[in-house]
């Protein structure tokens, strides 16, 4: 059997991280890159675009607030489409508001987390 550094971007799961903010990008990216192939779109149609698109991600990581197409639209479009309506999407936002939260919720997120 092959030992835990034959773990590569090929064979790892792969988590889309969708945010205009760089610095929260790059954070993130360090954090899950040592476990996951991390892909990064910094706007809504980019992460649909590369959700799309082999490797698919297990799971996306969606920020509500950006500019253009916030996330509440780009997880409505992915929803809407058969390859990535089956993707877990989980909002990661610095925006407590409720309603926005239950919207998410009700869009099809599987998680909202400020």
């Amino acid at each position: 059997m092959s030992g835990p550094e034959q773990n590569t971007t090929q064979t790892r799961t792969t988590i889309l991280v969708a945010d205009d903010a760089p610095e929260y990008l790059m954070l993130l990216g360090e954090i899950l890159s040592p476990h996951y192939n991390v892909r990064i779109a910094g706007n809504g149609a980019s992460a649909i675009e590369l959700a799309s698109n082999a490797p698919q991600p297990s799971l996306i990581l969606l920020d509500v607030e950006m500019p253009g197409m916030d996330g509440h639209e780009t997880l409505r479009r992915l929803r809407e489409q058969a390859t990535t309506r089956d993707i877990p999407v989980i909002f990661v936002t610095a925006n407590n508001d409720t309603n926005d939260e239950r919207h998410g919720l009700e869009l099809g997120a599987v998680d909202y987390i400020t």
